[in-house]
């Protein structure tokens, strides 16, 4: 304070009052100048409010210069975002499921500004997750629990376009996954019996085929012997049975004459008394 007292020690209150004033002028500009400067972020879209209301001014990534005060930004991400979402749900059959769905969304930045006038930064607990439920319960009714269970693709794509057609122009939904599809155990159990017994009935049909394979063998078998006995006995008939049973003698002969001839007897092949 030595500097605001005269040469007999008495305080200069107008330098004091003068003093403040200029630190207070000085510490205003220095805040002032710090809030006037704002930076959106890749990725995000500025809102720029006034008085706590939106002045319908999107700013875009980068630095931006607002009034100090009245003016105020509101950073809003754009980029995809991962929310998961599990509801109750029915088959067209009245099957309880339970469907947990993976949804990768994200904020239209020209519709930001609207988004949070209606619902701030909770837009995920009041439209995206009633969304996500109306989509799932209309997509598992349009199926029974069957063919939920083998057509899951098919499902998944309903509620990803059921899903997509509520949150637009809003919200865009980049894909949906189903992450989990549980139904009832009694269920469970009765695909299984279904399979075991489908599984025995396709083992009868494989042996039933076996069967009528082999019957239709021994037919083409007992008919191509037929056949053969027929051709023999139309040979024997046209040829002469006698000559013919010679002629089948003659081939299986190995070409060698009895050692020993019992007198009387004839030579194998050797009619000298016939023609």
């Amino acid at each position: 304070m030595v500097a605001f007292a005269d040469e007999n020690g008495n305080i200069n209150v107008k330098a004091v009052v003068r003093f403040i004033t200029l630190v207070g002028i000085g510490l205003v500009c220095l805040i002032g100048g710090c809030n006037s400067y704002v930076q959106v972020d890749q990725g995000e879209a500025g809102l720029l409010l006034e008085m706590g209301r939106f002045t319908g001014t999107v700013l875009e990534p980068g630095p931006h210069f607002k009034i100090p005060f009245a003016q105020n930004v509101v950073n809003l991400s754009t980029q995809d975002v991962l929310h998961e979402v599990q509801t109750e749900t029915f088959t067209s059959d009245l099957q309880p499921v339970t469907t947990k769905v993976a949804i990768n969304y994200h904020l239209n930045t020209e519709h930001a500004g609207h988004v949070y006038g209606q619902y701030r930064k909770d837009w995920e607990k009041r439209v995206i997750d009633p969304s996500a439920n109306d989509a799932m319960k209309a997509g598992t009714a349009l199926f029974n629990l069957v063919d939920a269970v083998r057509h899951r693709e098919d499902v998944r794509k309903h509620i990803n376009d059921n899903l997509a057609s509520k949150l637009a122009p809003y919200f865009t939904v980049t894909s949906t996954n189903i992450v989990d599809f549980q139904y009832s155990s009694d269920f469970k159990a009765a695909i299984e019996r279904k399979q075991i017994a489908e599984q025995d009935a396709q083992t009868e049909q494989n042996k039933l085929a076996m069967v009528r394979y082999q019957a239709e063998q021994d037919t083409v078998r007992a008919v191509a012997l037929a056949r053969g006995i027929a051709i023999q006995a139309a040979a024997i008939s046209t040829q002469g049975g006698a000559d013919y049973v010679a002629l089948k003698a003659i081939d299986k002969w190995d070409g060698q004459l009895p050692q020993q001839m019992i007198p009387g007897a004839a030579v194998p092949f050797l009619n000298l008394g016939g023609k």
